[in-house]
């Protein structure tokens, strides 16, 4: 089975095919043509080595854009079915990523439409997940296995991510946007980070820990004056954090559970 980021570059090789160039999509998008090319090749990043990928918030943009249904660039049988679309092998819902399913089990969800107005089944299968504390959080990747079974009160259905991904629950007010902003992290939502994703771009949210102490927060990753990174509130009645600090992992999903 392909991985998310292989279907992405696959997607996207697509969408230069149905538009006829590159400099199409980018024209389309507004993204790039060098930054479209890195991804679709997976070129390598100078510092790292690893290939560079496209982030989920990218993904969702370029769906928008070229007037594709959520997860379109996320999904191989993603199909266009009697006036529907719908998603082969896999499937999920709401109940199902509050409550969990067993492996194999299949569940409905929906997706949006080309038409603002409409929703269509689609389905999903996924792995389950475990929702962990921040200061869990902040051990990942500083054990060989920070997280071990039965350490987690409770599981949910991935949504996004990879395999590593885990749950964490927004504590306070400083990613509560002023209204009429979007996106808002309020307290209580859950939010889904994957710690294998730790190059973010400017933009981005990130959970990540203060260097020299066991401070770990869920913020936005900007890139101020001089290309220094730093951690940005969306309350404006919180201040942003300067201090040196490492991602943890990027965050992928985020939503509210029910129960």
């Amino acid at each position: 089975m392909r991985t998310v980021e292989e279907i992405r570059r696959l997607k996207l090789a697509q969408l230069e095919s149905d538009l006829g160039s590159l400099r199409a999509v980018a024209e389309l998008t507004g993204i790039d043509k060098s930054q479209l090319s890195q991804w679709k090749n997976a070129s390598p990043d100078s510092k790292t080595g690893k290939p560079r990928n496209m982030s989920s918030r990218s993904a969702r943009r370029i769906e928008e854009l070229a007037g594709k249904p959520a997860l379109w660039m996320d999904h191989e049988n993603l199909i266009f079915k009697d006036g529907e679309w719908f998603v082969d092998e896999y499937s999920r819902d709401e109940q199902a990523f509050d409550e969990g399913v067993a492996d194999g089990q299949r569940h409905n969800y929906q997706v949006k439409k080309e038409e603002p107005s409409n929703v269509s089944t689609a389905s999903f299968q996924g792995g389950m997940i475990p929702e962990i504390s921040f200061v869990q959080a902040g051990q990942w990747g500083e054990a060989a296995d920070p997280f071990q079974p039965g350490d987690a009160e409770r599981w949910h259905l991935r949504v996004e991510g990879g395999e590593n991904t885990f749950v964490l629950r927004v504590d306070g007010d400083s990613m509560t946007a002023p209204m009429g902003f979007s996106p808002s992290f309020p307290d209580g939502i859950r939010i889904h980070v994957d710690p294998d994703q730790r190059n973010p771009e400017n933009g981005e949210f990130v959970v990540a820990k203060r260097l020299g102490t066991d401070d770990v927060t869920f913020k936005q990753f900007k890139i101020g004056e001089g290309g220094r990174p730093y951690l940005s509130p969306l309350n404006p009645e919180h201040k942003p954090i300067y201090d040196e600090f490492r991602v943890i992992g990027i965050v992928v999903f985020a939503g509210f559970s029910l129960r």
